[in-house]
């Protein structure tokens, strides 16, 4: 079990006696506020719900042992898939809410909210486990030690108007921004500052910079060593972003935007004028960087799609 209380207040101030002679311009004035904790459970891999529970196999028959005259007894081996772990938790996030709504002229209605969030005890994979542990398991290690904050705002607008019996109109417009970062990440500690993840966005892409096509092979003979198999004339030159001399992990970067969008945002109107009526409604999204998946577009090629599945950039 796990107690995550929170709290809220709100204020009608257009409700109150001395809000009376701003009736007219401001119908509607509302201030609101919320505190408070929420846990997550649905932390690790879905299909296995109990991972904090050591994971056995008592018959492994590749460590197994063998005795007697000719090798004529044996028995299976004993390994560890996963070790135990009980101090696995709860996520938890600490969320701070402001809210205005506002109404004026008993025609235009606006809400607005600006939210902050931190959550801790986030389930990471351990970076560095010491070969002087003694741990031989297939399965990463994995603990409840990353941080992240977020924060945003929301704001929406509507308009309705009646231009006599027979017209009328309604127009709305919303707008959201809600950006991320990582306090706390399970990492070596990087030479490269441009390799840590603290301070970036929680979907950010990693990837390679690509300066240019190499213009010849002279210029392939020329440039740092890359370790992607053959390439030559004409195929992506990468830049060698920490001067070893060679393309390996240690030359990605942060690319792009996160791939879940930081603004979206949308607009429309209603109008009708006796029995028609027309209503459109637009809507967009910004900041987000969408990446293809060559395997998953590639004709004639056969893909099966896994949730567990890592794209390279």
């Amino acid at each position: 079990f796990g107690f995550f209380p929170s709290v809220g207040a709100s204020w009608y101030v257009s409700n109150e006696e001395f809000w009376k002679p701003y009736k007219e311009t401001v119908s509607n004035l509302k201030i609101r506020a919320t505190y408070g904790l929420v846990g997550n459970d649905a932390v690790g891999d879905p299909q296995d719900r109990f991972f904090y529970l050591s994971d056995v196999n008592m018959n492994d028959a590749d460590r197994g042992s063998v005795f007697g005259t000719n090798n004529g007894y044996s028995r299976t081996g004993i390994f560890v898939n996963r070790y135990g772990n009980s101090n696995i938790t709860w996520e938890t996030a600490t969320k701070t809410n402001l809210g205005l709504e506002l109404g004026l002229f008993n025609q235009v209605n606006v809400q607005l909210d600006l939210y902050r969030e931190h959550r801790r005890n986030i389930l990471m994979t351990r970076a560095y486990i010491p070969l002087s542990l003694g741990v031989s398991s297939t399965s990463d290690i994995k603990a409840n030690i990353g941080e992240a904050a977020a924060k945003g705002v929301d704001l929406s607008v509507d308009y309705n108007k009646y231009f006599g019996k027979n017209l009328w109109l309604q127009a709305r417009a919303n707008f959201t921004y809600a950006t991320s970062e990582f306090k706390v990440y399970e990492e070596p500690d990087y030479k490269e500052s441009y390799l840590s993840h603290k301070g970036q966005p929680l979907t950010q892409q990693w990837g390679y910079v690509a300066e240019r096509l190499f213009a010849d092979d002279d210029e392939v003979a020329n440039s740092p060593l890359q370790g992607f198999g053959e390439y030559g004339a004409g195929d992506i030159k990468y830049r060698d972003l920490n001067g070893d001399g060679q393309i390996t992990s240690l030359d990605q970067m942060a690319i792009g935007y996160p791939t879940t969008p930081e603004i979206v945002y949308g607009f429309g109107f209603s109008v009708g004028y006796k029995a028609v009526d027309l209503s459109c409604f637009f809507q967009g999204l910004a900041r987000e960087s969408f990446w293809i998946d060559p395997n998953a577009t590639a004709p004639f090629v056969p893909y099966r799609y896994s949730r567990d599945r890592k794209s390279v950039v």
